[in-house]
């Protein structure tokens, strides 16, 4: 679903290519189309472990109070964000997986993975 002409087409297949991202699940991209919190949490932590940045896991950690609404595919991405305090839930100990990710959230974990770098 990306056009080849089209500004961020060489983008698209490189992130796609080096595995940050996996599409929407039917093979598109998903062009136009706004990004979860879960989404935007697991293609970041997949370009952090390419980069070797080295993300802990606390196995005591409480999870959210959502987490079963957290897709598998992202919930260990969810799981190292919030052990390295990159993400943070929402109200009530929430992550909200479905919800979409604000500029200010994206800002954030963008930054907290810079950070451990």
């Amino acid at each position: 679903d990306v056009p080849e002409d089209e500004w961020y087409a060489a983008y698209a297949a490189s992130a796609q290519k080096l595995g940050s991202t996996t599409g929407t699940g039917d093979g598109s991209c998903g062009v136009g189309r706004n990004i979860t919190r879960q989404e935007m949490a697991a293609m970041l932590y997949r370009v952090a472990k390419m980069q070797g940045t080295v993300l802990l896991l606390d196995q005591e950690m409480t999870p959210f109070t959502d987490h079963a609404e957290i897709a598998e595919y992202a919930r260990e991405a969810v799981a190292a964000m919030k052990a390295n305090a990159i993400i943070n839930g929402v109200e009530g100990n929430k992550f909200a997986p479905n919800a979409l990710s604000t500029r200010a959230q994206a800002a954030k974990m963008v930054f907290g993975i810079i950070s451990l770098k």
